[in-house]
C-alpha cells in the first residue's frame, strides 16, 4: 500500500509505503497522478519516498524494466528528480539501490540524484540542500519526514 502527500512549503513529493507492497503499486499511483495533473504530477520535483514501514528482501527485474519503459512515456521533462529513499533494514537498502540502479540504466534517475539511507537526519540534509531551503524550512522539512 502507498500513500502520498505534498509538502506544499518546499514542493516536494512524499510518498508512504506500507505493507503488502510492490513497486508496481507505487507506479500505478504515480500514474494516477500524471493522468489528474497538477502538483502531483510535476514528477521532476524532489520525492522522498519513506519506505522504513516495509521490507524489501527481492526485486523483479522483469516487473522493474516494465515498470520504467511505462514510466518514461510520461515525459523527459519529468525524470531525473531528485529523490531520497528512507530505508529501515539492508534488505531493504541494498534492493532500493538495485532499483535505483536500473533506473539509472533506463534513463529515468542518474544516481547522482538519489541517496538511499536509514537515517531520517541525512535523508532531511540531503533533501534540504537538493532544494536549496532556508534552516527554518529545513526544520519544517524534518518534523515533516518524521
Amino acid at each position: 500500500m502507498v500513500e502520498y502527500e505534498y509538502w506544499e512549503e518546499g514542493g516536494m513529493h512524499c510518498v508512504r509505503a506500507f505493507p503488502p507492497f510492490n513497486f508496481k503499486e507505487l507506479y500505478e499511483l504515480g500514474a494516477k497522478a500524471f493522468m489528474r495533473g497538477g502538483k502531483a504530477a510535476e514528477f521532476w520535483r524532489p520525492t522522498l519516498f519513506d519506505f522504513r514501514n516495509v521490507q524489501i528482501k527481492k526485486l523483479d527485474a522483469e516487473e522493474l524494466v516494465e515498470i520504467f519503459k511505462k514510466r518514461r512515456s510520461f515525459g523527459e521533462e519529468h525524470n531525473n528528480n531528485p529523490s531520497a529513499y528512507l530505508v529501515q533494514d539492508l534488505h531493504t537498502h541494498t534492493m532500493v539501490r538495485m532499483s535505483t540502479a536500473y533506473a539509472d540504466a533506463h534513463g529515468l534517475r542518474e544516481e547522482e540524484q538519489t541517496i538511499v539511507t536509514e537515517d531520517a537526519g541525512e535523508a532531511t540534509r540531503w533533501l534540504a540542500s537538493v532544494m536549496g531551503l532556508e534552516e527554518d524550512q529545513a526544520c519544517r522539512l524534518e518534523g515533516f519526514i518524521a
